[in-house]
């Protein structure tokens, strides 16, 4: 009577998870030592998925694409390695590219500074060549002949073409050596600005104004090009493209006043 009691307590008390589910089991140390062994076959890439050793050029994605699994193939992962700037250096046959040495760089003091007042007199004159015309439209209407419902390509065949064309100049200026570019455009701006000035025709002062702005536009990007080049601290290289920017900022102003 006793044990029959005991046993009907002990089944009272008994979680009804533990009293009606299969008993408990302890994993041995040979399934354990099973599990870790698969679980650093994964990692190292030493296992039948693989059948790879993990190089150090590879990356995860890398192993996934080079693996046995038919499942998983190159045209589904995109993006293979994360060593893109290393890639892009890269050419089809594999041979890295030679990196070009940063000659601006070790420039003195007052040459530096000489071209950096280049590069901000070069943005003043094309911020002013626009900023200036709002003034200029009507005088230059009256000595060309030009009809009211032609006067805003005064202005704006100069702004058109120089924003059309400002992203291809910045990758001429990438793609070929940025004081070259900077040196056709400034030089001429120089020429047509000269030319324009003689101008009696208002078509030819049309078609003079766009080429103008076509060269005018080599000299923003080569500029920040090599401003970038001759200052590479973060520090001093944004102080440089802040003055470079304030002085098209004055441009807008002071061409009101000149004008």
């Amino acid at each position: 009577m006793a044990d029959n009691l005991e046993h009907a307590i002990g089944q009272a008390q008994a979680p009804v998870s533990l009293a009606s589910g299969p008993p408990l089991t302890v994993a041995n140390d040979e399934a354990c030592d099973h599990h870790n062994a698969a679980s650093r076959e994964l990692i190292t890439g030493k296992g039948a998925l693989y059948n790879e050793s993990l190089d150090p050029g590879r990356t995860l994605t890398d192993l996934h694409a080079t693996g046995k699994n038919p499942k998983i193939t190159r045209d589904i992962l995109q993006g293979e390695s994360t060593l893109g700037k290393v890639e892009k250096e890269t050419d089809i046959s594999g041979v890295a590219l030679p990196v070009e040495k940063n000659t601006l760089k070790g420039l003195p003091p007052g040459r530096k500074n000489i071209l950096m007042l280049c590069f901000c007199l070069s943005m003043f004159i094309d911020c002013a060549g626009v900023t200036a015309t709002f003034l200029m439209t009507a005088p230059i209407a009256s000595d060309l002949k030009i009809k009211v419902s032609n006067e805003a390509w005064i202005l704006g065949t100069y702004s058109m073409i120089f924003a059309a064309t400002l992203l291809f100049a910045g990758r001429l200026a990438d793609l070929y050596a940025p004081n070259r570019v900077y040196t056709i455009g400034f030089i001429g701006i120089a020429i047509f600005y000269l030319i324009i000035s003689f101008m009696t025709d208002q078509y030819a002062f049309f078609v003079l104004r766009a080429f103008s702005a076509l060269l005018a536009v080599l000299t923003i990007p080569s500029s920040i090009n090599m401003i970038i080049q001759m200052y590479p601290e973060p520090d001093e290289q944004a102080k440089k493209l802040g003055l470079f920017g304030l002085a098209g900022a004055l441009a807008n102003t002071i061409a009101l006043v000149l004008a």
